[in-house]
């Protein structure tokens, strides 16, 4: 049986679901209005995980730098309801009601850095494949890669991160960034972050490696530390150890 789409609408149709007093906000690429009725998300269509956007037919990510007024919207229970829309070409796509059912972030949970968002009622399939695209296929990268693991991991990580991973419009580093400070970081870490500035989508993980890596104390002696876990340290190099060992 062939489904259609529910019938597109303007912009400003959806965003009078919110009501009135309307606030309009960005995270990332999408577009939160808040008002007095509801709080309306906007996203816009692609095949990205990862990304701000529908992630499956069940689930929606927010992430971008958090705004703290929206974060009673997502944090309690008896917040106001969720609506959720993709803008396409042709207008705009109601995905339906939505909780936020996770909520993180560096510092505070008032300044959170994504959310997901779960739909009340899964999207169907002509939905799902409105919103999410199917991409036309490309080559294949290269797995030659795999050879040089054992014997030069490092040009192995450079071959598989290049060949694998999307070229993106890219900043310059910020000042203070590990750009200046490649000479202190170990060999393999120095090329991961080199390597990250040309492919940003390698930070995209849950549990990133760290942007800039952080001097700490530990039992052990000085330690850098290069990726958390949550609020926990997730990984430790000792500088004496700069060579590749002494990993903790």
């Amino acid at each position: 049986m062939t489904q259609t789409l529910p019938h597109l609408i303007t912009e400003a149709a959806a965003l009078s679901v919110a009501g009135a007093g309307l606030l309009r906000y960005e995270v990332g690429p999408a577009l939160i209005c808040a008002g007095a009725d509801a709080t309306v998300v906007i996203v816009g269509p692609g095949d990205n995980p990862g990304v701000s956007g529908v992630q499956d037919s069940a689930k929606v990510l927010l992430r971008g730098d958090g705004v703290p007024a929206l974060h009673p919207r997502f944090d309690f229970p008896g917040a106001l309801p969720i609506h959720l829309f993709a803008r396409l070409d042709q207008g705009y796509l109601s995905l339906g009601t939505a909780r936020c059912r996770r909520m993180g972030g560096e510092s505070t949970s008032a300044h959170f850095n994504h959310a997901v968002l779960e739909l009340d009622q899964p999207l169907s399939r002509a939905v799902l494949d409105a919103v999410r695209p199917v991409p036309a296929p490309g080559p294949v990268p290269g797995v030659e890669w795999v050879d040089l693991v054992a014997t030069d991991p490092i040009r192995a990580l450079e071959s598989f991160v290049l060949g694998w991973f999307p070229t993106e419009e890219t900043e310059p580093a910020e000042d203070g960034s590990t750009a200046g400070e490649a000479g202190s970081l170990p060999e393999a870490l120095a090329a991961f972050h080199r390597l990250a500035r040309l492919r940003p989508a390698i930070h995209r993980f849950h549990d990133p490696v760290l942007r800039q890596p952080e001097r700490a104390s530990g039992p052990l002696g000085d330690q850098l530390v290069f990726a958390r876990a949550g609020r926990g340290l997730h990984g430790l190099v000792h500088p004496v150890a700069t060579g590749g060992t002494g990993r903790s």
